[in-house]
């Protein structure tokens, strides 16, 4: 039997970090090995048990080699490329679910990748990344002659807007129609006094209570309105894809991937 890979997940004491952590410990093939968290976080020095029972300590410093196979990373970019040097100079393979990276930080990673197997998606979860492949297909049919606008509503602590998501879909929408994005992206309308720009990509967002993410994309014609839609009930739907995301990142090349790779690996592992 195979020894289990050795897990690392930064943002410990947050919700995802805590579900992430849940999950890691209800499966075999994986093992928690180190707890990180920002450095003026209150939780610093709590001790988590792992799935052997053994005392985790949340640290914010990662300069000893703990010998972790994956770090999870759900947190900020800053935080993001704090751990990434360390990664790459202890071979340890990043899933990144982080979203807000601008253009620098985002090329910082792709530099990474060649020298160590970093996941990047701004949404780990299968029935969103499932969602993505229907939104390609719609874009064939109906992209050219109906007006399209992305819908997202997230929690009120989230603090980027449009969500990654969003952003993602646009892109995958943008590049579908061989469009460039900067040309038909729309992020507000404020203060605009002109009617809607034929093949523009509206964005809206909503920041309110406690909604895990909800993501609307409407497809609307004049005779009828196609909606794509995909609500999260729960965090868990991100930490199993995070989970499915380590297992299959640990011991792959050097590279960049995402989470159509992983949906690819496991349709096969079925087939």
């Amino acid at each position: 039997m195979s020894k289990p890979v050795k897990i690392a997940v930064s943002g410990a004491s947050g919700k995802m970090g805590l579900e992430i952590i849940n999950l890691i410990n209800k499966t075999k093939s994986l093992i928690l090995n180190s707890a990180l968290d920002q450095k003026d976080s209150p939780y610093i020095g709590n001790i988590i048990k792992n799935s052997d029972n053994k005392p985790i300590q949340i640290d914010f410093d990662y300069s000893n080699n703990r010998n972790d196979d994956v770090l999870i990373d759900f947190t900020r970019p800053e935080a993001s490329l704090h751990y990434l040097p360390f990664c790459v100079k202890n071979n340890v393979s990043m899933v990144i679910g982080t979203t807000g990276f601008d253009e620098f930080q985002f090329n910082q990673i792709k530099s990474a990748t060649n020298e160590i197997p970093i996941l990047v998606a701004p949404n780990m979860s299968f029935g969103v990344n499932a969602t993505m492949r229907l939104l390609e297909f719609a874009t064939k049919i109906f992209g050219n002659d109906h007006d399209i606008e992305i819908i997202e509503s997230h929690h009120k602590d989230k603090v980027d807007s449009p969500s990654g998501t969003a952003i993602k879909m646009g892109e995958i929408i943008a590049n579908t129609l061989k469009k460039d994005k900067n040309d038909i992206f729309t992020f507000s309308r404020m203060n605009k006094e002109q009617k809607r720009i034929d093949g523009e990509i509206g964005f809206s967002s909503v920041r309110a209570g406690k909604i895990i993410g909800d993501h609307i994309v409407l497809f609307a014609g004049d005779s009828e309105i196609i909606k794509i839609e995909h609500n999260a009930l729960n965090r868990s739907t991100f930490a199993s894809g995070a989970i499915k995301a380590a297992e299959f990142i640990h011991n792959k090349d050097p590279g960049f991937y995402n989470m159509d790779d992983v949906i690819d690996f496991q349709i096969k592992k079925h087939e």
